[in-house]
């Protein structure tokens, strides 16, 4: 908040360079998953690679919004962003296996918005299904919604102002 630095070219540089590393790490997980412990995953690693993509850049988005709330300690916003993804995996069916068929049924917007369960459902239309319209539905709202919380970020960071010694 300190350095005379644009705050949008500050968020945008944090942004790339958490992305950059989290998304190294998520490829070289599923260049184990795949040749190391041989799991097939039908020969769609560049899908695959794409939805890893997106997770990535969500996870880094939803970070930096939430670092960028206000005066909370940092114990606080740890707090708040490890919540935030326990109940979003939850609703998303990732550790109750009905879960996620409730949701449809009784909150379908839930799913529509919620990264964790566009992000499996991204997965299942690679793997599972074959439903190229619902993949590219997922990835684009995904897209958006780290756009939005990227704003978000720089809408409150920007405010922040510090008095000249």
């Amino acid at each position: 908040c300190v350095t005379p630095t644009h705050k949008l070219k500050l968020i945008i540089s944090e942004q790339i360079s958490s992305f950059l590393i989290g998304y190294a790490d998520v490829i070289i997980l599923l260049i184990y998953l795949r040749n190391i412990l041989k799991l097939d995953f039908q020969g769609q690693m560049g899908k695959m690679f794409t939805v890893s993509l997106f997770g990535s850049l969500i996870g880094v988005s939803m970070g930096l919004f939430i670092g960028s709330l206000g005066k909370l300690s940092e114990g606080i916003k740890v707090a708040v962003i490890l919540a935030l993804s326990m109940i979003c995996s939850f609703l998303a069916g990732l550790m109750n296996g009905n879960m996620k068929d409730l949701v449809e049924k009784h909150a379908p917007v839930i799913n529509r918005i919620n990264p964790a369960a566009l992000i499996s459902d991204a997965f299942y239309c690679i793997n599972v299904y074959d439903d190229p319209v619902r993949y590219y539905r997922n990835l684009i709202t995904l897209a958006i919604m780290s756009v939005a919380f990227v704003m978000a970020s720089f809408l409150l960071i920007r405010r922040n102002r510090y008095d000249s010694i």
